[in-house]
């Protein structure tokens, strides 16, 4: 039974607090498992269509960058090492991986990414159910079939097209389109639909047992994406406050209380065991262009944050500022008039949030990569307001070409809009093929030299078993790729001009050919060559075009795209 509620309640499952149709236009003809099977086979839809705009052949197949080569690497540690190698992403995550399947090519770990960006469309769709829902969580009278009487006796659009439209624009999110790489933020923007959506699931039935429910999938949230933890505030926070609003609702509030004090050990926990160390000052240094200016005054702040902003909602897909702007507001407020002001609040509240982190310095402000959790939200918010606003203009005949109108305005704007998105060339440093290229011309007594950063494409793409140690104070990525028990294998240990002297200085007299990867630091290749020059070798083709050094038969079996080549050297 509901506490603060003394009227009757149904028992159910998790599917409990799903809006329930059953006036006339809930299809009275039709069993209620046949709409609900229309719905599985609507959501499946949306899950191939998600899947589809992403181009899983090239997704699956594209060499790794940088970024997403640090992540890679865990996969060749032990698991004792995963708090070792856990940096920028979360310790969820590098678990994670573990559970990919392995087959494919190596590339096959963006499976994950993409299973938590397709995963998005089930808790945006139960958010777009919401709507078909009045604020005493009956049916809508006549919904948006009022205008046409023919089709009383079908299911009522506001059952399709509030989910259907939600569900679309989570999976077609233009931010989360270009960005598939193997990083945590597809999660971060799946645990934020799936809190919200939970948050409304309590508001349709309090329970102590919903309440639960929602703060596990907090703290389980928070392993996985490092911004659960602003949602989580979110989420409790509009509970909070709606209770509030309501003032007789002191015993809600005192589970609310208990409740989140445990959240808030539970993830206090997590962030000390494994974030605060990779949340220092270097982390700070490499955002610091991105924090709010607290010392500057307002003027400056302002200036920084405004076009940031602005550019944020032009993100969401859906036309320029002002427009999408409106249509967010008009979500929150639909969100609010279906009966769930907690879900309504989100939003808002994170808004507020970020802002205050990021005066705080930490939070790197509305930086698009960090932020989809929060922009992805706000496309489906938006989504919702473009249904809510064509659902109050097919209430009437006079008007229900507007609504029309609505809908394919909104869709010509944000479908082009998530089609660019989709087309975004994925990144590409061709690291597979040069290591590819080097292990396979390599001769017995030639020494392989990896750049600092390059040694993370290595380790993972490299034949050789990497060791792995913690870094040096001041880097962001916490741990270092060593080959002690390999003379034939260095790895720079930083970027300065000393460093990679050291390195060069460490290659065993005698060397007859020097092989150098440097990859995401290209810019201190002169650096690389003139070190060379003083032991005496020299380049075994121009600086221009290093490419020449080896045949088109070499390269095209390696892999190894034009002007994308690894330093050759040699005596004589």
């Amino acid at each position: 039974m509901a506490v603060d509620d003394p009227r009757p309640q149904q028992q159910g499952g998790l599917l409990e607090g799903l809006p329930r149709w059953t006036g006339r236009d809930a299809a009275p003809s039709l069993p209620e498992w046949v709409l609900r099977g229309a719905e599985v086979l609507v959501v499946l839809a949306l899950v191939v269509l998600a899947v589809r705009v992403r181009h899983p052949a090239r997704l699956f197949t594209h060499q790794f960058w940088l970024d997403e080569s640090w992540v890679a690497d865990s996969t060749r540690a032990s698991w004792g090492q995963l708090r070792l190698l856990t940096s920028s992403t979360p310790i969820g995550w590098t678990v994670l991986l573990r559970a990919v399947p392995r087959w494919g090519d190596a590339e096959r770990y963006r499976l994950l990414p993409l299973a938590f960006a397709v995963a998005g469309a089930g808790p945006a769709w139960f958010l777009g159910r919401q709507l078909a829902v009045t604020r005493r969580g009956t049916p809508t009278a006549d919904g948006l079939v009022v205008a046409w009487r023919a089709s009383r006796h079908r299911p009522s659009w506001a059952r399709w097209l509030g989910p259907s439209v939600a569900g679309l624009a989570a999976v077609l999110a233009p931010t989360a389109l270009g960005y598939p790489y193997l990083k945590q933020y597809t999660a971060e923007a799946f645990t934020s639909l799936l809190l919200v959506a939970l948050v409304a699931w309590v508001e349709r039935r309090w329970s102590p047992v919903r309440l639960s429910v929602l703060a596990a999938t907090a703290v389980l949230s928070f392993l996985v994406a490092n911004t659960a933890l602003f949602v989580t505030v979110a989420v409790f926070g509009g509970l909070a406050l709606t209770s509030l609003a309501r003032r007789s609702q002191w015993r809600r509030l005192a589970w609310l209380a208990g409740t989140a004090a445990v959240v808030a050990v539970a993830d206090l926990w997590v962030y000390r065991t494994f974030l605060a160390a990779s949340n220092g000052a270097a982390m700070q240094r490499y955002w610091r262009g991105r924090y709010i200016p607290a010392t500057e005054g307002w003027g400056e702040g302002w200036r920084f944050v405004a076009p940031r902003a602005l550019a944020a909602i032009e993100s969401i897909g859906f036309g320029p500022w002002p427009l999408a702007l409106a249509l967010l507001v008009a979500g929150v407020a639909a969100l609010w008039r279906a009966g769930v002001p907690a879900a309504a609040l989100a939003l808002p509240i994170m808004v507020v949030e970020v802002v205050v982190a990021g005066l705080q310095r930490r939070y790197p402000f509305l930086e698009l990569r960090t932020s989809m959790f929060l922009i992805v939200l706000a496309t489906v918010v938006a989504a919702l307001g473009v249904v809510a606003l064509a659902s109050l203009a097919l209430r009437w005949r006079g008007t229900a070409l507007l609504g029309l109108a609505v809908l394919v305005g909104a869709g010509a704007l944000f479908l082009p809009e998530a089609r660019q998105a989709a087309r975004i060339p994925l990144f590409e440093e061709n690291a597979k093929g040069q290591v590819r290229l080097i292990e396979e011309l390599r001769r017995p007594g030639d020494v392989v030299v990896l750049g600092s950063l390059a040694a993370y494409h290595w380790a993972y793409y490299g034949s050789e078993r990497p060791t792995f140690v913690p870094a040096a104070e001041g880097r962001t990525i916490r741990f270092e790729v060593i080959y002690p028990h390999d003379r034939g294998l260095l790895v720079a240990k930083g970027r300065t001009p000393a460093l990679i002297k050291e390195a060069m200085d460490q290659v065993p007299p005698g060397t007859r050919r020097v092989w150098v990867l440097v990859n995401h630091e290209e810019h201190l290749i002169p650096i690389w060559v003139r070190n060379a020059a003083r032991h005496g070798w020299r380049l075994a083709a121009p600086m221009a075009h290093l490419c020449a050094a080896f045949t088109e038969a070499e390269r095209a079996r390696a892999g190894v795209s034009s002007g994308q080549c690894p330093l050759l050297f040699s005596f004589g």
